[in-house]
């Protein structure tokens, strides 16, 4: 399914404008990863590397930190490339099923209970992301096919829920009118 439109490039237009057609598809997606991977990486330097870890970093240090992580995310992004997954369809499915997993209960939570804290949160993100990229590898353990989601969900849910009831809610307290 993914090849369609190459097919259809290669049945509908002479050799020449089939290379220049594709040529040009392949440079937007090269230009629109590349972009992809440098905000990833700005946006880990600035956001993470910064804030939380050297908040004192000179511009030297978070280039070479920035440049890192291009570097790590490059790699990830090869691994992901190389896990064969047969269909765009699959690896769309399976990087939904991990936002969902991670982010579903955390905004239910946040919405919904006053309870809810930021332990909990970062309980429930981190349990729903290991637990959609583990549990592919459990697939011939059932006898049914449990998709990525439920059990992250679940999971994720139970976590932010354990973890706001046992640590302390720091935040202002809000009256509702």
């Amino acid at each position: 399914p993914e090849l369609v439109f190459v097919q259809m490039v290669e049945n509908t237009f002479p050799p020449f404008l089939m290379a220049l057609i594709l040529c040009g598809v392949l440079g937007a997606t090269i230009s629109t990863m590349d972009s992809q991977i440098l905000v990833l990486a700005s946006s880990l330097t600035e956001d993470f590397y910064k804030r939380i870890f050297h908040k004192n970093a000179t511009s030297k240090q978070l280039l070479w930190v920035s440049r890192m992580f291009v570097l790590a995310v490059t790699a990830f992004a090869y691994i992901i490339a190389f896990l064969k997954i047969s269909t765009i369809y699959s690896l769309v499915l399976y990087a939904w099923s991990g936002l969902g997993s991670a982010f579903g209960p955390l905004l239910v939570f946040s919405l919904y209970s006053k309870r809810a804290n930021k332990y909990g949160a970062w309980a429930g993100v981190i349990t729903g992301g290991l637990v959609s990229i583990l549990w592919p590898l459990t697939k011939n353990l059932f006898a049914i096919e449990v998709p990525t989601m439920v059990p992250g969900f679940i999971l994720s849910s139970f976590a932010i829920y354990v973890v706001s009831l046992t640590t302390k809610h720091k935040g202002p307290k809000y009256e509702t009118t």
